[in-house]
């Protein structure tokens, strides 16, 4: 902290070259400059030897905070000898504060007063000393700078004179201009302190003071200055350059009306209620928050304090219906005034349900406008879709009987403060609300406009395209609408939406709208497609409604493996139980290909841990049946390079569970039998076993698949797999027999060995030929 030590010294005491006044010490930073006006005063009263009171003074120059203690004495001089030299002299003490320094202080200039840590006299030779170090905080104030305490100097205070007091503050602040106080020494203190400290504390900088001068009329600057009636003060010349309140008779001149904020301000100091200081504490919060006005209107405005100060008042829940319309138009200034200061989120308590009890009012010009400044800020939407569907319900009632014009400005002015994911909602529960003419119109309007983003009005379209679709079996209105809307994806939900709206009404109708859904989103190529499931799947148990078009036509081809692999891998992971579900219910569906159900179990569902999988006790039992092929069913399970890793597992929970068939039980027990006996690699355990069933087009890869497994050791080991085969197959070998091409393969290879001898080759073809009933 910066200080200065000002007063009349002998050379040599201080840092002047010469006796009189001068700088007796100086903190190296501390600005110098050749005007000490501030620091100057007279010691006597004026026409006697009465010494003048000490003195205060407060400044703000250069960013930072001047404060001084001027303290007179009855000679020029006070070194070793003490008091000598000519009557009347003065010590100053002044001390410059940053900004945090000044913070540390509540900017509270007035209360450092008379305090103890003020320098009065400094007697000795300090040329070359610097002024002791100094700290200020709360503990050097007349007393902690908060409310209870600082009101109490208000004790006795006519409240109608100290809010014409600070009506008179501002009003000197804000035109430049200087309010005298004349009164008693320790009473100006008192009166400047509590005056400075009425306002929030973010304002108090530009109250500067002096809080004596026996001609203030000379020491310009000042937004207070004061005097006492001793000094005789020319209240003429004081009048010309200001507001002169004579507080020992209570005259203020010219006569100052209070305004309304300062009489409420009076109100909480006089009063000094909880209620009054809870007021005041949080009026200095919601100071330091607000945005200054823009030029030329500035915080010290009767206008900007009026809204500051009621703001108290007028935002304490029950909010009070206005009976006029002048009380209307005074909310929607408020409301304007509360956005523009950055307080809208204390000021909105007025949520839809308010504006809906007070639609009496809807018929008064002034209340319409209250609503559009109300509803306009971006602060009164809160985020549910919910709220934004009820303030449309509202807007809908207040302005269905307005004119045209006007309505549509509300709802354009509503539209662009609602948030983007809310703004359908609003507009959607608006419209439905309206009459229907009204709501043509305005959407006509709407459409119009280019005052947004049109894809907003998208989902409107809906109800169109489906009464289309439904009433005259025309379904292209809406299989362009959800196209148009699966190429925007920040309409995409809420048409989506719509369309589950229209569905929810009449269940029934939700396979038609499906199916348009599918035409749309074959017309995308898939644009669309991960948001569309997303929303589908989210839907639960209706997904398989909004999504089973679209699915069945995916699922249709059986080559399109890797189709059905991009729809997964589209699905956020918290999605896939459901798409699982969804995708197993729809493939069930006979007509579809047995891998579309087999693909759901194996890459779906047993592609889940163990825990997230969803149950169905008819899936593993349809599985087996969609399997029907039990060399197909023997790779799943048992072939190590073709077998599923946990299908095994999963089926043999379900078959544990119950949920597998006696028939399908024995299918799995044949297939485990058949698979241990070509691991056994001994051919006489196909004896023992059934050979899987199998479609004739697959008995040639059976046979191999025996013969790669236990006919290769020896002639006798492939005559007991072909005898197992003809037993199996009676006339699977005869000529013309189903699938007799596919067999030619596996005995062409088993012959293979005997091409290098002809006789031989013959010889085995022959005994394999007897064998097989062929020859």
């Amino acid at each position: 902290m910066e200080q200065i030590y000002y007063t009349q010294c002998p050379m040599g005491y201080g840092l002047g070259a010469s006796n009189g006044f001068q700088i007796k010490r100086l903190s190296r930073g501390y600005p110098v400059s050749g005007d000490f006006r501030h620091l100057g005063l007279r010691a006597f009263l004026a026409a006697s030897r009465s010494l003048a009171p000490p003195a205060l003074r407060y400044r703000w120059d250069g960013g930072a905070a001047e404060v001084a203690w001027l303290t007179p004495r009855e000679r020029e001089y006070e070194t070793e000898r003490g008091l000598w030299g000519r009557p009347g002299g003065h010590f100053a003490h002044g001390v410059r504060l940053s900004a945090e320094e000044f913070a540390a202080i509540a900017q509270w200039p007035a209360g450092l007063y008379d305090r103890p840590f003020w320098r009065r006299s400094d007697p000795e030779p300090t040329r070359d000393r610097l002024p002791e170090e100094l700290r200020l905080g709360y503990e050097n104030l007349m007393v902690p700078p908060e409310f209870a305490t600082v009101a109490s100097l208000a004790e006795g205070e006519d409240s109608d004179r100290l809010a014409r007091l600070l009506t008179a503050m501002a009003l000197v602040v804000r035109e430049g201009r200087t309010l005298f106080l004349i009164d008693e020494p320790r009473r100006l203190a008192e009166r400047v302190a509590l005056l400075t400290f009425a306002f929030p504390e973010v304002m108090r900088a530009e109250l500067t003071f002096s809080t004596y001068h026996d001609r203030p009329e000379d020491l310009p600057g000042y937004r207070i200055s004061g005097t006492v009636p001793a000094a005789r003060p020319n209240r003429v010349a004081l009048a010309a350059l200001g507001i002169v309140a004579d507080l020992t008779t209570g005259q203020i001149e010219p006569r100052v009306e209070a305004a309304r904020w300062a009489s409420t301000l009076a109100g909480w100091l006089v009063g000094r209620s909880r209620e009054d200081e809870a007021a005041w504490i949080k009026t200095d919060a919601r100071a330091r928050r607000a945005r200054p006005p823009a030029p030329p209107e500035t915080i010290w405005s009767d206008r900007w304090l009026d809204r500051l100060i009621a703001f108290q008042a007028s935002s304490r829940p029950p909010a009070t219906v206005p009976e006029t319309p002048a009380a209307w138009a005074d909310l929607a200034e408020a409301t304007e005034w509360a956005g523009r200061a950055g307080l809208a989120d204390e000021w909105l308590i007025r949520g839809s349900s308010w504006w809906r009890e007070a639609i009496a009012a809807a018929t008064i010009p002034e209340a319409r406008s209250a609503l559009v400044a109300h509803a306009a800020r971006r602060e009164a939407w809160p985020g549910a879709p919910a709220s934004a569907a009820a303030w449309g319900e509202v807007a809908a009632a207040w302005f269905a009987a307005a004119e045209p014009a006007e309505r549509f400005q509300a709802a354009v002015a509503l539209l662009r403060a609602a948030p983007a994911p809310l703004r359908m909602p609003f507009l959607a529960a608006l419209l439905k609300a309206l009459p229907t003419e009204t709501a043509d119109d305005l959407l006509a309007r709407l459409r119009a406009s280019a005052a947004f983003d049109p894809a907003v009005l998208l989902p409107l379209e809906v109800r169109g395209a489906v009464g289309a679709a439904l009433g005259l079996g025309e379904k292209g209105p809406l299989v362009d609408v959800l196209t148009r809307a699966l190429q925007t994806p920040s309409a995409l939900k809420a048409v989506l939406d719509a369309l589950a709206d229209e569905g929810g009404a009449s269940p029934e109708v939700i396979p038609s709208l499906a199916s348009g859904l599918a035409d749309a989103l074959d017309a995308t190529a898939g644009a669309g497609r991960a948001e569309t499931l997303a929303w589908a799947l989210r839907r639960g148990d209706d997904a398989e409604d909004w999504l089973g078009p679209y699915f069945r036509r995916l699922f249709a081809d059986p080559t399109a493996v890797e189709a059905w692999r991009n729809l997964r891998d589209e699905t956020d992971d918290e999605l896939r139980p459901m798409l699982a579900c969804t995708v197993l219910a729809i493939t069930q569906d006979p007509t579809l290909p047995d891998a579309a159900f087999r693909w759901g179990v194996e890459e779906l569902l047993l592609g889940l841990e163990p825990s997230r999988r969803p149950q169905d006790p008819t899936w593993a039992d349809h599985y087996l049946h969609r399997t029907p092929s039990g060399l197909d069913l023997v790779k799943r399970l048992f072939v190590r390079d073709r077998r599923h890793p946990e299908l095994k597992g999963w089926l043999a929970a379900a078959r544990q569970r119950g949920e597998i068939s006696p028939e399908q039980s024995d299918r799995l027990d044949h297939a485990r039998s058949y698979a241990r006996a070509l691991a056994s690699g001994d051919a006489n355990a196909l004896l023992s076993v059934d050979l899987p069933e199998v479609p004739p087009s697959e008995r040639g890869a059976l046979l191999g698949q025996m013969l790669g497994h236990v006919g290769k050791a020896s002639f006798d080991d492939l005559r007991l797999c072909l005898e197992t085969c003809r037993h199996t197959w009676p006339d699977g070998f005869a000529p013309g027999a189903p699938g007799l091409d596919g067999l030619a393969r596996p005995l062409a290879e088993a012959l293979a060995p005997y091409r290098r001898d002809p006789g031989l080759w013959l010889a085995r073809l022959r005994q394999m030929l007897d064998i097989l009933g062929a020859s």
